[in-house]
């Protein structure tokens, strides 16, 4: 059945063109699979590349069907989809963002949507932060490479899903070490459901920047139960998507990072229309707190 959504996209890609990609990801291990149940599930370890999808129980509140109109839940990782010099562009992008401010404690988040930038133990507004200091880092080719890279996880989420999807909030970067919590809004490693904690998200996604066991240890992302209990883990690894229904079939935490730093991107669509947000720009906004929550 043909997929009903808005007209192709003029963005320097095609739906095509991604599954291409795709298949250029020349170490790249195919499975489709149902979940398992009873058994645990091995890692999905940032030691090679891969491309996997994992079809899941949706949960009893069904949130997918009744957002998207969908009664199946999933999981999936993509390697090798973002070009490398779009990892380039957007770890320079956050490095830069980043460096004018820092958490206190936790993770440093910047939020190009909403201008939100950690520093201390609150939120500033970035861009007016970089306008003072003459700086540029947020040029039209920083950010036009940061809305091909939304275009490209959009397509292919539109594809796996057959739905038409919208970027909505919060998205943000998140750069995690091992410093110490300093409020419970820093303890990132609690379970969660985004669903709950972003009312707008139907699929979550995240970019990797930077590889587990290279750039950092810990950190880890794992789906669990209720009580914490892990029955997935993903191991983060540099230009790994990892994207899945945002409902309470998919409760997860980000382990603690114990030594160097984890760096991503939390993207996230909805099926909503109206709870869609447009791309970034480099002016002043009106800065809304990003919690480091669905990291």
């Amino acid at each position: 059945m043909a997929k009903k959504g808005p007209p192709a996209r003029k963005h320097g890609g095609s739906h095509s063109s991604v599954l291409l990609a795709l298949g250029a990801v020349a170490l790249a291990v195919i499975a489709l699979m149902a979940w398992p149940s009873g058994s645990s599930v091995p890692t999905v370890s940032a030691r090679e590349a891969v491309v996997q999808n994992w079809t899941v129980p949706c949960s009893s509140k069904k949130e997918f069907q009744k957002s998207c109109g969908k009664s199946t839940c999933s999981r999936h990782v993509w390697d090798g989809l973002v070009p490398e010099e779009a990892l380039d562009a957007l770890v320079a992008l956050a490095t830069g963002g980043m460096a004018l401010g820092g958490a206190a404690g936790g993770p440093t988040i910047l939020d190009l949507h909403s201008g939100a930038l950690s520093k201390g133990s609150q939120f500033i507004d970035v861009f007016r932060e970089a306008a003072s200091h003459n700086l540029t880092i947020f040029t039209d080719e920083a950010l036009t490479t940061y809305r091909a890279v939304k275009e490209i996880i959009r397509d292919v989420l539109e594809d796996t899903f057959e739905v038409p999807l919208h970027l909505t909030k919060p998205t943000f970067f998140s750069s995690i070490t091992n410093k110490k919590a300093i409020t419970p809004h820093d303890e990132y490693w609690h379970t969660h459901i985004d669903k709950v904690t972003y009312g707008s998200f139907d699929v979550t996604c995240l970019l990797y920047l930077t590889t587990h066991a290279v750039n950092f240890t810990g950190g880890e992302f794992s789906f669990s139960d209720e009580a914490g209990h892990p029955h997935m883990t993903v191991e983060p690894r540099r230009g790994r998507l990892s994207c899945f229904t945002s409902g309470s079939e998919n409760i997860h935490f980000v382990h603690k990072v114990t030594s160097g730093r984890r760096l991503a991107l939390t993207i996230a669509f909805t099926c909503n229309r109206a709870a869609g947000i447009p791309d970034p720009s480099a002016h002043h906004a009106v800065v809304e707190a990003a919690r480091p929550d669905g990291m």
